[in-house]
C-alpha cells in the first residue's frame, strides 16, 4: 500500500529501494510483470578488530562458560 508518490521524488529516490520499487510498480501497472526483478539484499562484510586484552577477556569468558555447562 502506498500513500503518495513522494517516495519517487528526487529527495527520497536514493533511500532504500525506492527506485527499484518505483520501476517495479511501473512495470506492474503496464502489465509487464515478467520484467519485475526484486534482487536479494546482500550485507557488506564488516571487520572486527579487537585488542589483545579484549581477545583475552573473550577467550576467558568463553572458557569459563564452557566449563559451567
Amino acid at each position: 500500500m502506498l500513500g503518495d508518490g513522494d517516495f519517487l521524488s528526487n529527495t527520497y529516490l536514493g533511500n532504500g529501494g525506492n527506485l527499484n520499487l518505483g520501476l517495479n510498480l511501473v512495470q506492474w501497472l503496464s502489465h509487464n510483470d515478467q520484467l519485475i526483478n526484486i534482487p536479494a539484499k546482500t550485507a557488506s562484510d564488516a571487520k572486527l578488530e579487537l585488542s589483545k586484552s579484549a581477545s583475552a577477556v573473550i577467550a576467558s569468558v568463553s572458557w569459563w562458560l564452557s566449563r559451567r555447562c
